[in-house]
């Protein structure tokens, strides 16, 4: 990837996969490689939250903050 200052990085996940519905789609990643910076390593190993299936661990359900899948995490944003 380039920024705007011209700025060359990069970065590789070795695996990616996500796990059936019966383990919440699970998301497992492999190892880490780049100077990006890791932005995905916090979600390893975390199931999806939808809106029928509160699998975060917000207290609220980040799919109804993010209207639709809430993914691993969530930070509700100001309305």
């Amino acid at each position: 990837m380039e920024d705007w200052q011209g700025h060359h990085v990069f970065s590789e996940c070795h695996s990616f996969r996500l796990e059936p519905e019966s383990d919440w789609y699970r998301l497992r990643l492999g190892e880490y490689q780049g100077n990006a910076g890791d932005s995905m390593s916090w979600h390893n190993n975390k199931a999806f939250t939808t809106l029928d299936k509160d699998k975060d661990a917000y207290s609220g359900n980040c799919a109804h903050f993010q209207k639709g899948a809430g993914g691993t995490t969530c930070v509700p944003t100001p309305t």
